[in-house]
């Protein structure tokens, strides 16, 4: 009920806007949306998955001043993970023992690069659409649970504006500032190789067809690639923790099924490469977000055997269906376009169905629990009773 509440404000938002561009309540309406975005993932209490784990991270991390008193290797070497969220960590643990407050910073940081970046690439007409599209594909699996890579893909998002204005090396630092809190933004190094051209279809159709074949006929290809690397590397700590999750279980190690939105989305991208051409116009912004819409859509098919990869970079490339889908509006004409709006909402209300009608097979999100609330009329958290039942029920 209440992700719904803000599905559907965003949604509204996003047809007034686009009927009255230019009206005087925009900003208004932005602010409202940021509040709402802001207060969700920053004051959540116990909810979503990763909340746990990130708590006791924070409670077992030793404050700044006492990292500068020792030898300051011996502090990364005891912290092996990602050495900008270690610090930012120990930066707010050294004022308060409260994790409330560094979930607060992180949604504070994240929301801002997220409407200052949507703000620079969507025009005032489509910047709803894209926003609604960014709550019901990363807000709930990053903003909400596992905010290291959120501030990653933020970071990414943001800095895409570097490679459209052709600052090749701000966007490379950018990037490792990125990787500092979630390994896996180390791929965009290779970002201004690919990125910026502009693939032909003769390229591209042979390599949707074998990646097709891979996920439809089950073709099994990755995990024997990392257990060589694994093998060969056994010392390297980005190596070790990706042959990690070839041998235990996580929340998407698994084998990623054959499902309905995979159609769906194939449909949209092979779409968008015939029609791109004749609607859109050929310059670099156009098409370092088809590029990610390509990504997302190769991600899914050759990385299928474990699920964690594809989605985790999935989520990175999805950056391409924010800007995307709701371009798709523009290519019809006065009477058709109702209709594509209409399906812009259906896709992003089936992308959140799960979150916003509570059902089981995401628990530990709902009810949502508010920090200041169960803080002022101290309300028993049902949290890890939740939790519980998400992970029995996953483990089965």
């Amino acid at each position: 009920m209440y992700y719904g509440v803000i599905f559907s404000i965003i949604a509204m938002f996003g047809l007034y806007t686009f009927h009255y561009p230019n009206t005087k309540y925009f900003q208004i309406m932005k602010s409202l949306a940021f509040l709402a975005l802001l207060f969700t993932s920053g004051l959540r209490y116990e909810t979503a998955v990763d909340f746990y784990s990130y708590r006791m991270k924070f409670e077992n991390i030793e404050n700044i001043f006492n990292i500068f008193k020792n030898d300051i290797s011996q502090f990364f070497f005891k912290y092996p993970s990602e050495p900008g969220y270690t610090l930012l960590n120990s930066i707010v643990r050294t004022f308060t023992d409260n994790v409330q407050v560094l979930f607060f910073l992180i949604s504070l940081f994240t929301t801002y690069l997220l409407f200052i970046s949507l703000s620079k690439y969507c025009s005032k007409q489509l910047f709803f659409f894209s926003l609604l599209l960014y709550y019901v594909l990363i807000f709930f699996i990053l903003d909400m649970s596992g905010v290291r890579q959120c501030i990653a893909l933020n970071i990414i998002l943001y800095s895409l504006q570097y490679l459209i204005e052709n600052h090749n090396k701000k966007f490379i630092i950018n990037a490792l500032f990125a990787s500092m809190f979630h390994f896996s933004a180390l791929i965009f190094l290779f970002a201004p190789l690919f990125l910026k051209r502009k693939i032909s279809k003769k390229i591209l159709i042979p390599i949707l067809i074998l990646g097709l074949l891979v996920f439809l006929l089950r073709i099994r290809w990755l995990t024997s690639l990392i257990d060589t690397i694994a093998l060969s590397l056994p010392d390297n700590i980005i190596i070790t923790r990706i042959y990690s999750y070839t041998t235990k279980t996580a929340i998407y190690a698994q084998e990623r099924p054959i499902f309905i939105m995979f159609f769906v989305n194939l449909f949209l991208y092979l779409f968008l490469l015939f029609a791109k051409d004749h609607y859109l116009k050929t310059d670099t912004k156009n098409t370092i977000f088809f590029n990610l819409f390509t990504l997302f859509t190769l991600a899914t098919m050759f990385l299928w055997e474990i699920a964690d990869f594809g989605i985790r970079l999935g989520l990175y490339f999805s950056i391409g269906i924010l800007y995307c889908l709701p371009q798709l509006i523009s290519f019809f004409n006065q009477i058709s376009k109702p209709i594509i709006i209409t399906f812009v909402l259906f896709y992003s209300f089936v992308n959140a169905r799960q979150f916003i009608m509570e059902d089981r097979s995401v628990i530990p999100y709902n009810p949502y629990q508010n920090y200041l609330i169960y803080e002022l009329f101290d309300l028993k958290s049902t949290g890890p009773d939740r939790l519980t039942i998400y992970l029995d029920e996953l483990n089965q």
